[in-house]
């Protein structure tokens, strides 16, 4: 059979709660993207790039600080196969510990910076005007990111996905509301824009990982002693820094590429900015499943490989990427077929749908790919390959993505679509990078 009905299942069950917590997540950023694409046509053009170029911005440092959760799941789940249950406590204890004095210190020193670093990331002086408050905001609501991120990593590693399932949607709820009412200016409330975007956005997040640090408490992680200040322990975290930093420099650099194919589209254009920001808002929630998907095969790698079993992890992976494409191309061709009817739903913009109809297409046929590339690469960070996955995404990205992007979008004059076949032909490359070094199972041999 095609499928390997038990694993299958496995797999699906762990993953079914992280792929509902990352659509929800994705579901928010949509309505945001639509909120603000409802606002007056020019104030819509330069505020839907604004928050796409905010984004990617917090991004190259916040995901970077945000791999916290990569390692400490890798480090729990190892842990959890090999029966260690107070070993995994002391890992998250030193994650959040980690979490908090980062995300605050970070979180401060980009609220002062954004206003002198964010008008070098575009040339239209009403996107700074529209960005520089939302990225302010945003920065502010680092602390309570990183400190889900490590409780996140925890009940991950330990197959208890839902927890961060529940926590996505009560900050959605809330989020989805707020930012109804202050990026539109609804129920008496002024109009903020993208301002409004940020300070519902941060304001979730604190509610977020209030609701995640109270779940730790409840008796039924009472074994994992996860709150005994005789936790603290340097070995302990510079163990799960040896993965999540290389992690996160590859996020970061990936993300900072991104945001330098952002920047050459704006020199096609602003229209052209606001579009891809559109594509990155959708795509991000086709490929979301995939990442919860990828996080459901990380836990069952490190397990496994507690359990001295590589050649089973080898299977779950395996599995999880047939999973995946399956999911994926699927939705990439319904993709294909409504792009026009997608951009609708985004903006009333009539130049956004014609425009941006072509490109979404090409994108659209690529969307399998992505499913290879996240799997595979949250497998292999799940075995604490993460050094490796992080020279591949670099050299990929810097020495083919961007050069690329560079010459079919601007030097051969074609425009939005060579930017976005750019793209694609990127994610052809890493996902056999990253599949031939998952079939070398060189990471079975990684110690943690």
């Amino acid at each position: 059979m095609f499928f390997k009905k038990e694993i299958s299942r496995d797999i699906i069950y762990l993953a079914t709660p992280v792929v509902i917590a990352s659509l929800s997540q994705t579901l928010i950023n949509l309505l945001d993207t639509a909120f603000l694409g409802r606002l007056p046509d020019e104030e819509a053009v330069h505020s839907l790039a604004a928050v796409g170029l905010g984004i990617i911005f917090l991004w190259v440092i916040g995901g970077f600080f945000n791999a916290i959760g990569v390692g400490t799941q890798a480090v729990v789940s190892r842990r959890e196969g090999e029966g260690k249950s107070e070993e995994a406590g002391r890992a998250v204890f030193n994650s959040l510990i980690y979490s908090f004095l980062s995300g605050g210190l970070i979180g401060l020193l980009g609220w002062f910076l954004t206003p002198l670093m964010f008008p070098h990331l575009s040339s239209d002086p009403n996107v700074i005007y529209a960005g520089i408050p939302f990225v302010k905001i945003r920065f502010l609501g680092l602390l309570p990111m990183l400190t889900m991120m490590s409780l996140k990593g925890f009940f991950d590693g330990i197959g208890i996905t839902k927890i961060y399932m529940n926590t996505t949607i009560i900050m959605n709820i809330y989020n989805a509301i707020v930012g109804y009412l202050l990026i539109l200016g609804k129920a008496g409330f002024p109009k903020m824009g993208t301002k409004g975007a940020g300070i519902a956005a941060t304001s979730a997040s604190y509610i977020g990982a209030l609701y995640m640090i109270s779940v730790s408490l409840r008796s039924d992680y009472k074994k994992y002693k996860i709150w005994s200040r005789k936790n603290l322990s340097l070995s302990v975290l510079k163990n799960i820094l040896m993965v999540s930093i290389p992690a996160g420099i590859s996020a970061s650099v990936t993300t900072l590429g991104f945001l330098v194919f952002i920047w050459i589209v704006g020199r096609i254009g602003t229209m052209e900015q606001a579009i891809s920001n559109i594509l990155i808002q959708f795509s991000s929630f086709i490929f979301m499943p995939c990442i919860g998907i990828g996080i459901a095969s990380a836990t069952y790698m490190g397990q496994n490989l507690g359990k001295k079993e590589p050649y089973l992890a080898k299977t779950y992976v395996l599995e999880a990427v047939k999973i995946g494409v399956m999911v994926v191309g699927g939705l990439g061709l319904l993709e294909f077929f409504l792009s026009k009817e997608i951009l609708s739903l985004f903006t009333s913009n009539e130049d956004i749908w014609f425009y941006g109809e072509s490109a979404f297409k090409i994108l659209a046929l690529s969307q399998f790919l992505i499913a290879i590339d996240l799997i595979l690469s949250y497998s292999l960070l799940g075995a604490g390959d993460s050094r490796f996955v992080m020279t591949a995404e670099i050299i990929s990205h810097w020495l083919f993505f961007l050069p690329l992007v560079y010459l079919l979008g601007i030097k051969a004059h074609m425009g939005l679509n060579g930017a976005w076949l750019s793209a694609s032909i990127y994610l052809l490359l890493i996902s056999a990078i990253l599949s031939f070094r998952f079939l070398s199972m060189k990471w079975a041999k990684i110690k943690l």
